[in-house]
């Protein structure tokens, strides 16, 4: 057990550095390439701060644990939502919001409402994972074709040290991702709790660390859009590409418990709503809001565990 909470903390360790390392290129990236922040943490910084979810997931549906994958995958976008995006909102909400915000924003709600629909009878197939991959396809396409470049961001020069310092950083995560989950798991095993709950609390927090500090980094560096971004777009592919590779390697489809199909997923759609309807009604966020979130997110987890 020593040895399981020592390595638990080394993990974390390299997650927050990877993170920091991480938020620090993602930002020159935004800056070299003129795209906004928002585009760049929506797509390249979700797509990596996603892998830990990927690996975890596919790893347990490939040991036959599909309850551990599918609770990590909607376990994350729940924390992403109710406990990333809430502390974003709640310590430093943005004054303004975004049309890309919105766009994205109404992407994940609707990917969320085609996997409900999809898994209604408790199952997701091979063929029907096929919808979603079309979907990610679109959500890739949709970012190409809607950034815009922005011609009053701070010039910046070619420096081989952001590429250098994006791999490492997003190798970082992945192992450190991996030595938090494995030992965490190993943990809450020892105490006797369920695979499921693990999935939906601990793995999903643990999975969703890199999304956690790529957040709290970027709110010390006042790039909040950079946190928002990196938050809808890890959602999305959670949805859409976690899930479906999961099922890649499952025996016939992924089954799920009625559970996560008429409780799990439902409330990470509420979820969705909360970060969406201010910003849709009122042009803007609240601090009210990331506070709505953080307090729900305390009663999913309420619920879950009991």
């Amino acid at each position: 057990m020593l040895i399981n909470v020592l390595l638990l903390v080394l993990g974390l360790g390299f997650i927050i550095k990877g993170g920091d390392w991480f938020v620090d290129s993602a930002i020159w990236m935004a800056k070299i390439t003129k795209i906004p922040p928002f585009i760049i943490g929506a797509t390249i910084v979700s797509l990596a701060t996603t892998v830990p979810e990927v690996l975890v997931s596919v790893l347990a549906t490939a040991q036959g644990s599909t309850d551990l994958a599918l609770g990590n995958a909607i376990g994350s976008i729940i924390a992403n939502i109710g406990l990333i995006m809430g502390i974003s909102l709640f310590v430093a909400p943005p004054k303004t919001t975004s049309k890309d915000y919105i766009i994205k924003g109404l992407y994940m709600v609707g990917a969320a409402l085609v996997l409900i629909f999809l898994s209604l009878d408790g199952e997701l197939s091979k063929l029907q994972s096929i919808i979603l991959w079309v979907l990610l396809i679109g959500f890739f396409v949709l970012n190409i074709t809607t950034s815009q470049k922005q011609e009053d961001i701070e010039e910046v020069s070619f420096d081989k040290k952001y590429i250098l310092l994006f791999i490492l950083g997003a190798v970082s995560v992945v192992i450190g991702a991996r030595l938090l989950v494995d030992n965490g798991v190993a943990i809450a095993r020892a105490l006797n709790i369920s695979e499921a709950i693990i999935g939906l609390t601990i793995v999903a927090v643990g999975t969703s660390l890199p999304e956690l500090v790529t957040t709290i980094t970027a709110l010390i560096k006042k790039n909040s859009n950079l946190s928002l971004g990196n938050i809808v777009g890890a959602n999305i592919m959670n949805i859409l590409l976690v899930i479906p590779a999961s099922t890649l390697v499952s025996n016939g489809g992924l089954v799920m418990r009625m559970q996560t199909v008429r409780q799990d997923i439902p409330f990470s759609v509420l979820f969705m709503l909360i970060a969406m309807i201010p910003p849709l009604l009122f042009k803007r966020f609240f601090k009210w809001q990331g506070l709505l979130m953080l307090v729900t997110y305390g009663l999913y987890l309420l619920i879950t565990v009991l």
